[in-house]
């Protein structure tokens, strides 16, 4: 039996990083969590972990805590 397929990854680690990649409200990562509760496939645990990482990451890098306004936003 290979070792990978006895992790299983929090149910609550999905949600908090979701959260830290501002991503929570999505409609399709809403759906892809609430998949996981149910399923607990950890395929799909594997696959939105690597979609909310980079975002979560980006979103700890931004200078900026708010949106930047453009020039059409003045206008």
């Amino acid at each position: 039996m290979n070792p990978s397929q006895n992790k299983v990854v929090p149910y609550t680690a999905l949600v908090e990083l979701a959260r830290a990649a501002k991503a929570i409200k999505k409609p399709g990562i809403q759906l892809a969590l609430i998949t996981y509760a149910v399923t607990k496939d950890q395929g799909l645990a594997e696959a939105l972990m690597q979609r909310l990482d980079l975002k979560a990451a980006l979103e700890l890098l931004d200078p900026f805590p708010f949106d930047t306004p453009v020039g059409e936003d003045f206008i």
